[in-house]
């Protein structure tokens, strides 16, 4: 599906006038290998990332994205860490669990 929507993106110009490519990565779940994923996106000049789909992983890698200006997105990464950080541009797509513990309570 992804793939397709690129094809799609590409063969409309792109996506701000660059072709999109899908550079895959697996970090296993693993912080450090996180920080080698993120070191070959860096060597690679990729100028978006999303992924990791965990808090440890997205938190080392954060900062080797930050001092490459490199886009992050993290689609299910929840520490709070992640935006109390202050890293930019980095983007959480999932409340960070802080925020759902006080929702809870407010439901409650």
């Amino acid at each position: 599906m992804l793939i397709s929507q690129f094809a799609e993106w590409n063969e409309k110009g792109g996506l701000l006038g660059k072709k999109v490519q899908l550079v895959p990565g697996d970090d296993q779940a693993d912080p450090k290998q996180a920080v080698s994923i993120a070191n070959k996106f860096i060597h690679q000049k990729v100028n978006a990332v999303v992924g990791h789909w965990n808090s440890n992983c997205s938190i080392n890698a954060s900062t080797y994205y930050h001092t490459a200006n490199i886009v992050s997105i993290s689609p299910a990464s929840t520490n709070p860490r992640l935006t109390l950080q202050g890293i930019k541009p980095f983007f959480a797509c999932a409340a960070p669990m802080i925020n759902r513990e006080a929702l809870q309570r407010n439901l409650s």
